[in-house]
């Protein structure tokens, strides 16, 4: 199947799950670019995406649409802040963050 059949048929599948807005900006990507985005939907199970999209509408109409009254800021405890961090911690979250971008 050439890239432009693969396309057609990603484009189709998407289209059968009320996605196809994933592929609005299809056409200004490179050609690299646009295997990875196929690859990266090929591996979504899209019945299961709308299941959960389907329960999250589903709680929100029960709740009114308003769930403010019941948020609350995140305590202090796990907030992490650079001001506050020591410079050790912050290089350590640095190479965390390089080795885990080496993998991508």
């Amino acid at each position: 199947m050439d890239g432009t059949e693969a396309h057609v048929v990603l484009r189709q599948r998407l289209a059968e799950h009320g996605q196809e807005h994933l592929l609005r900006f299809w056409d200004h990507l490179g050609e690299t670019e646009r295997c990875r985005l196929s690859a990266e939907l090929s591996m979504l199970d899209f019945v299961y995406v709308n299941q959960c999209y389907e329960a999250c509408i589903g709680d929100l109409q029960r709740t009114n649409g308003n769930c403010d009254d019941r948020l609350e800021p995140l305590p202090d405890s796990v907030i992490g802040s650079v001001v506050r961090t020591d410079p050790d911690t912050l290089k350590e979250y640095e190479l965390e963050g390089w080795i885990f971008f080496m993998f991508i």
